[in-house]
């Protein structure tokens, strides 16, 4: 990390390390990541993720935290980006890993909803075309920024599991429940990296190309 000087306070960086992805990418992209001076560097390893962003939690130390799972790359400005946003809680749009390749922020969502409405990329072009921030029911922890004093009055413990609720949509209905708001931020994206196959195949013209196949979907690699 590249301590900056910037008027916004210290925090803590919290990497979950999972128990499958370990990508070189992330931790690439956290040597190049502009943060305000004093700011710590945690990580949280294991096969529980919710145990993992709770430690986080109380390890903490200054002002906020900001999530971040292995299995993502993002751009040095991200952090300082989300901080000037001055709101709570703020996360940037971020893909599954899966098709149809919707993001990872909710239109609505509750406890135990398998059937939450996930924001397409269409969904929210349509909803607000101009950028900026758009308040979602929940989404994805990985790149969430989350100031302190959010967790000094949330119930415990802030994250867990329920049936069909993973434990970042547990985390924010936990926290609407407690009166916050939950943000996307239009202008700042992350990558979600995910396995895929890559394999040389020969077209009906008989030219040797590249398919990529990622969760059972294959397509060309196209040369420029």
């Amino acid at each position: 990390m590249k301590e900056v000087e910037t008027t916004h306070p210290e925090g803590t960086v919290g990497v979950i390390i999972g128990p499958l992805a370990r990508y070189r990418a992330m931790f690439t992209s956290l040597e190049t990541l502009k943060v305000p001076k004093g700011t710590n560097l945690i990580f949280a390893e294991g096969v529980d993720i919710a145990r993992n962003c709770n430690l986080l939690v109380e390890t903490m130390t200054g002002h906020w935290l900001w999530l971040m799972g292995d299995d993502h790359r993002f751009q040095p400005d991200l952090l300082m980006n989300l901080l000037e946003r001055k709101v709570e809680i703020v996360a940037p749009v971020v893909c599954v890993r899966g098709k149809p390749f919707n993001t990872v922020a909710y239109k609505t969502a509750i406890v135990g909803g398998h059937e939450n409405t996930r924001y397409t990329c269409q969904l929210l072009n349509d909803e607000q075309p101009q950028g900026g921030l758009i308040e979602v029911a929940a989404t994805g922890s990985a790149g969430m920024l989350i100031r302190k004093w959010v967790f000094d009055n949330l119930p415990k413990p802030f994250f867990g599991y329920t049936r069909h609720t993973s434990e970042d949509i547990g985390f924010c209905l936990n926290a609407t429940a407690s009166g916050w708001k939950i943000y996307l931020d239009l202008e700042q994206t992350m990558s979600h990296i995910t396995p895929c196959d890559l394999e040389p195949v020969k077209d009906k013209n008989g030219k040797w190309r590249i398919m990529i196949t990622v969760d059972g979907q294959s397509v060309p690699l196209v040369y420029e």
